[in-house]
């Protein structure tokens, strides 16, 4: 019975994660033609909408 009881609370107050919402824009950052990023470990973005990437990279061309 205590088994029962443990799956239907368990399953009950279950959470949902909020949909997160995003647009896609394509070609959305434009580098120079000798900059590449390489491994990007991270990015954000302030409150006036600056994008700031967080770069692992000294790389001279794009990974083939």
């Amino acid at each position: 019975m205590l088994v029962v009881f443990f799956l239907l609370s368990g399953s009950l107050l279950a959470q949902h994660p909020p949909e997160l919402r995003y647009q896609s824009v394509p070609d959305f950052l434009k580098l120079p033609p000798d900059l590449y990023l390489g491994e990007v470990a991270g990015v954000a973005v302030s409150s006036k909408g600056h994008v700031f990437v967080f770069s692992r990279g000294n790389t001279t061309g794009p990974a083939n």
